[in-house]
């Protein structure tokens, strides 16, 4: 899921004004690293099913993805993307059939 920026509100209370620009300023950078966001693809009770051929799987992210990341594997296999992942899609391959948990962002 994509990071929603931080919004100010319009308000005539400066402290709270205050405490906005605060939040802003803290926690602003943080939206703009590689690692915020993203979306966790399967779980361990429902993993992605990856073949040996090219398995599109949809990322849900509304724009192309920066990278991905298996957070878990059910079968000893090896896990790799064999062409760029696009708006809508990231493209995995396994040396054997498997299950997958992955983070994409």
């Amino acid at each position: 899921m994509a990071q929603a920026p931080f919004k100010l509100q319009q308000t005539a209370d400066t402290d709270l004004q205050f405490v906005q620009r605060n939040i802003q300023t803290a926690l602003g950078p943080l939206q703009t690293i590689p690692m915020a966001g993203g979306n966790v693809l399967g779980s361990s009770t429902s993993p992605i099913a990856v073949g040996t051929g090219v398995t599109s799987i949809p990322h849900k992210l509304g724009r192309p993805s920066q990278f991905w990341s298996l957070l878990g594997l059910n079968a000893n296999a090896t896990v790799w993307a064999p062409q760029a992942s696009d708006s809508n899609f990231i493209y995995l391959q396994a040396s054997a059939a498997c299950g997958v948990i992955v983070w994409v962002n």
